[in-house]
Order: C-alpha cells, then structure tokens, then sequence
C-alpha cells in the first residue's frame, strides 16, 4: 500500500493532478530464444546506427529557414545489450545472430536556420526487429537490413501521444505527452537533435512468441492495462558536407558506391512500405533521381551552385528503448476523452502535439 501511495503521488508531481499517464516503463522478459528476465532497457549504439532522410520536394533556389514540407526516414541501428534493473547487462543477440533495430517513419519538417537541421513532428511508421548473421551490419548499406525476407522478430508501429510514467523498476518516464513523437533541435549543439517515441506492437514477429513481455503488474490504483509497447529515445546528429550528386555509382556519399544506386533506394523504398510510413506520394519514397519530389538528393546546404536544394540529408542514429504497457488511469471525479492529435505550423522543441484533456464528470 505505501508503495501505491509513492507511485501515485510520484505521477501527481510529475503530471498534475488533472492528467493520467497513460505508458509506463517497466521490467521485461526478452525471449532471445532463452528467456531474459528483468530488462528494462534495451540498448543501441549512441550513434552507430544511420538514418536516410528525404524531405519530399526540390524547391528551387535551395532550402530556407522555416519551410515546411513531408518527409520519410528510413534507417536501421544494430542493439548492443539488454540492461538489467538489478544491476548489469546482458549481450543483445538472438540464437547467436545480430539484432538490428530497422526504423521508416514519415511526418512534417520544418527546416532551421542554414537548411541542415529540422525540428520534425512525427505521424506515422514504425520499426521491425530483425536477427542477421553476425557481423555482416552495414548501417551505410541498405541491402545488409532490408527487412523483406530477413529474420523478424518483432513490429512496433507509432502510436498516439500519451504521458509516460514508470512502474516495476522501469527507467526513463516522466514525459509528458506534449513531448512525445517530436524531434527536436539541441539548443546546445545544432547539428544534434533528440525525441521521445511510443510504439504499439503489432502482428508479424516470431509465430506464438511475444519477444518482448513486458512485466504488467504493479500498475497504479484504477489503471487498466491496455496493450504493451516500447518508449523509444532517438538521438541523431547530422552529417554536413554530403554530396549533391545522385547519379548510379554515388548515390549518396555516406555509402559504400558498391551498394548504392538503384538497389539501395529500392530497398529503402521497400522498408517504409513494409513499415507502415508510407503511402500515396510515399509509394516510392527514394527515387532514383526521376525528377520527382520522391527523388533523394543529399546536399551540403541550402544554396549550393548549380543544384537545387532538396532537404535530403543524412544522420547518424542511436538509441535506447524502454519496454513499458499502456494503461487508462482515470483521476477521481474525471473522464477521460479522446486524445486530441495537433500539429503546429511551427514545431518547437517542447513538442508538436496536443495534450489529452479531461472535463468534469
């Protein structure tokens, strides 16, 4: 009972007494095939990862500040271990393979000061789990973590905003929903950027078998659990200096000529279909320079001589995941509503999206 008391009055302070927290963090299980119990992060490498991002469109006369447009990322990162909440970590593999993270999702830009960086508001896609043969990762390369006819053990897809709470030793809540799905620019460090995500698992990993099982008691007086899911920390930084010449040989500058052209943006094509960011204008999201604005053209700034400015760049990827559950927990004498999604013209740091409100009962 007192434990309950703590934690309810922990999420009074974080979140005020009118909100709820709808995803807490907690301990897992990791079935990798063996199980792995009392997880509570599941970690990629700080920024060894990579993510493609194409803004859609080629505005002419370069990229400006504040411009607004649509955008696909696709990437991958490879996990590095499981860390434990009594203390510790355990090596991320599944029956001796790799585990990659594979990333496609599509939202809204808005493009900062010099044309490089964006603070993104983020509406749909999602992320896989596959197992690779060990060591043959290329996060450069595309062919190395296309997720058709890979091992998948696991897909999470976007969801909606909510407050994020922590229960049974679970680390990293305490955000309120107005922060989460946003990427946002680091006021320190510019070329760097951060965001909050929550996933929702869905139908597609190992036949009869959850990889992740997040442990789901312990939640707070009058919470009903709804579904489990993973809160993921990103954090990217950008590669300036990239090429603007998109030809078949090099494609992009920060891949490997062997495996660029055609095939690679086909297969990152293949990802955001697979995932679940794209769609309509996104049905070949990186064109192979067919003049379209699905055409992915990296550059080095907003003005560079001779080619227009398309938005595409590229960024190094990491991150760390926290397995959780989503719950309803109702405050006395309130219900709850539908969550209200709102995205702003201008994306700021503190987040793009609405706050679910409550009315009086």
């Amino acid at each position: 009972m007192l434990r309950k008391f703590a934690l309810t009055a922990a999420l009074a302070l974080v979140f005020g007494t009118s909100a709820r927290a709808d995803f807490f963090d907690t301990s897992a299980t990791i079935n990798s095939p063996a199980a792995i119990a009392n997880v509570n992060q599941i970690l990629g490498s700080s920024s060894g990862g990579f993510l493609f991002n194409n803004t859609v469109g080629n505005p002419t006369g370069g990229v400006n500040a504040g411009d607004v447009r649509n955008f696909v990322s696709v990437g991958s990162d490879l996990l590095s271990n499981y860390s434990l909440a009594g203390g510790g970590n355990v090596a991320a593999k599944f029956a001796g393979q790799d585990i990659v993270k594979v990333v496609a999702v599509s939202g809204t830009t808005v493009t900062a000061a010099g044309g490089a960086v964006v603070n993104a508001s983020i509406t749909a896609g999602g992320v896989a789990y596959i197992a690779i043969p060990t060591g043959t990762y290329n996060q450069f390369n595309p062919l190395t973590f296309n997720i058709t006819g890979a091992n998948l053990l696991a897909k999470f897809s976007i969801t909606t905003p909510q407050n994020i709470g922590q229960i049974n030793q679970g680390v990293g809540g305490g955000i309120g929903a107005g922060a989460v799905n946003t990427i946002g620019i680091n006021v320190l460090s510019p070329i760097n950027a951060q965001g909050h995500f929550l996933l929702t698992e869905v139908p597609g990993g190992v036949p009869g078998t959850a990889f992740i099982t997040p442990n789901t008691a312990g939640l707070p007086p009058g919470a009903t659990l709804t579904g489990e899911g993973i809160h993921a920390l990103i954090n990217e930084q950008v590669i300036v200096g990239q090429t603007t010449d998109n030809t078949t040989t090099n494609a992009f500058r920060f891949v490997d000529p062997a495996f660029g052209g055609a095939a690679g943006l086909a297969a990152l094509s293949n990802i955001a279909a697979q995932l679940g960011s794209a769609g309509g204008s996104f049905a070949n999201a990186f064109g192979v320079g067919d003049g379209t604005g699905n055409s992915f053209n990296p550059y080095a700034g907003p003005s560079v001589t001779g080619t227009p400015g398309s938005g595409d760049f590229g960024t190094l990827f990491g991150n760390t995941e926290f397995p959780g559950v989503f719950a309803e927990t109702v405050p006395p004498g309130r219900v709850p509503e539908p969550a209200t999604l709102v995205t702003f013209g201008v994306i700021t740091v503190a987040g793009a999206f609405g706050i679910r409100r409550r009315k009086p009962a």
